[in-house]
């Protein structure tokens, strides 16, 4: 049995790796940040990066406490799948009325987050 650590090691790391590799993708709190960063900068990027972070402590503590018995009812279901599909919707109409759509602007000293 002393040998065994080496295996809970082996399975801890495949975890570790597993997670880095699923958190890889670019989602949309990536794309946020970048377009932030770009427009705004890297602090601008950090603070929404944090605001992503909190709510997702704020999701996993909401899970741990039990809501989701209460996310399981058919009507609560159903309500978060159409407000899902009505910001996707949105959020994708309003990507491409703007894809074509090119602003420079001059960013002003104020916005700079130092």
């Amino acid at each position: 049995m002393a040998g065994d650590g080496g295996i809970y090691l082996s399975v801890f790391l495949s975890y570790i790796l597993l997670g880095l590799s699923l958190a890889a993708p670019i989602g949309p709190v990536n794309a946020a940040q970048m377009d932030k960063g770009i427009k705004s900068g890297f602090f601008h990027s950090w603070l929404l990066g944090l605001g992503a972070l909190s709510a997702d402590i704020v999701y996993m503590l909401a899970v741990y406490m039990g809501v989701v018995r209460f996310l399981e009812t058919p009507f609560m279901q159903t309500f978060l799948w159409l407000f899902g599909f009505f910001v996707l919707m949105y959020t994708g109409i309003e990507t491409l009325l703007g894809a074509g759509k090119v602003v420079m602007q001059k960013r002003k000293e104020s916005e700079s987050g130092l």
